[in-house]
């Protein structure tokens, strides 16, 4: 049996109906030859610190740094993940060949080896269905040129090394924080990405919040209705942008070269994400997790 792991239900939906897998199971379509279960995003994450040993739970100075010598995964705590994964573990064992269909990502990557590492399934055989588009053709080329999961392992490695070092340096540098300067059980919070991140708004609002603004001056010149402006940009002296004024004053403006080029100009790409939700902020305010959330539904409609 060869079983094919998608990353959602919607997309495994899909993949079924390419390999005609139409007889519903729980957490599974299949026939003769196929199943096609799915995920539901990250179902396994990294262990917590008292996961590994009782003297790492509470929040000690003295504790830290907290770093395991060999990082550890568990199932994710909501009962309809570990149910789902439990079915998962259970096709896993049972396949001759696993199929990972997750996302054509780093992400993807990391979701499919997390849970085949959970499952103990790492030594079955393995390939990688790599699609960017739930198409019919998609979907049928990407399985006629399925690659050994192998040929990703550098992939995954980038994912696995992102994971650990969100967990080390948000893990210690938000229970140092906070046991050193909260007050009254506050929680700091502090990540990898989210600190820079924040530390980088702040700096900006303090620069809007103190900018002092400054009188400058340009020189522009116009010649037959045409506006033309110096290239030397703006003058904090006014003396400076007035030399280079009486320079040219009187003077006929003379054109040494003229260049004539043909461009293509071609249609804007198709949306992605990330363009849709920047797109959808500017006209209509929306956040990115609404425009996520609107764009899932009106997909899996």
């Amino acid at each position: 049996m060869k079983v094919v792991l998608a990353e959602k239900p919607s997309v495994a939906r899909d993949i079924a109906k390419h390999l005609g897998a139409t007889t519903q199971g729980k957490g599974f379509l299949k026939n003769d030859e196929w199943t096609v279960t799915w995920a539901f995003g990250h179902m396994v994450e990294l262990q917590e610190p008292e996961d590994y040993t009782p003297e790492w739970k509470p929040w000690r100075l003295s504790s830290l740094p907290i770093i395991p010598e060999d990082f550890k995964l568990r199932s994710r705590k909501d009962g309809s993940a570990h149910e789902q994964l439990m079915i998962i573990k259970g096709l896993f064992d049972e396949a001759d060949e696993i199929i990972c269909a997750t996302d054509a990502g780093r992400e993807g990557e990391l979701i499919f080896r997390y849970i085949l590492t959970w499952t103990e399934c790492e030594t079955k055989p393995c390939q990688r269905l790599w699609i960017s588009s739930l198409t019919t053709t998609a979907i049928a080329k990407g399985f006629s040129q399925l690659a050994p999961s192998a040929d990703f392992d550098g992939l995954y490695h980038a994912a696995k090394c992102r994971s650990e070092a969100d967990w080390v340096v948000g893990l210690n540098a938000t229970r140092f924080f906070t046991v050193e300067y909260g007050k009254r059980n506050l929680l700091l919070s502090l990540g990898r990405v989210q600190t820079p991140i924040l530390a980088m708004i702040v700096n900006r609002d303090l620069e809007v919040e103190f900018f002092k603004p400054k009188d400058f001056w340009e020189v522009h010149s116009v010649c037959r209705e045409a506006l033309f402006k110096h290239t030397g940009g703006k003058f904090e002296d006014q003396a400076a942008a007035a030399a280079i004024v009486e320079k040219v004053t009187g003077l006929k403006m003379v054109v040494k070269s003229v260049t004539k080029k043909n461009e293509k100009a071609n249609p804007p790409q198709l949306y992605d994400l990330t363009s849709l939700q920047q797109d959808m902020n500017k006209r209509y305010g929306f956040t990115a997790d609404q425009t996520l959330k609107l764009a899932q539904g009106l997909y899996e409609k």
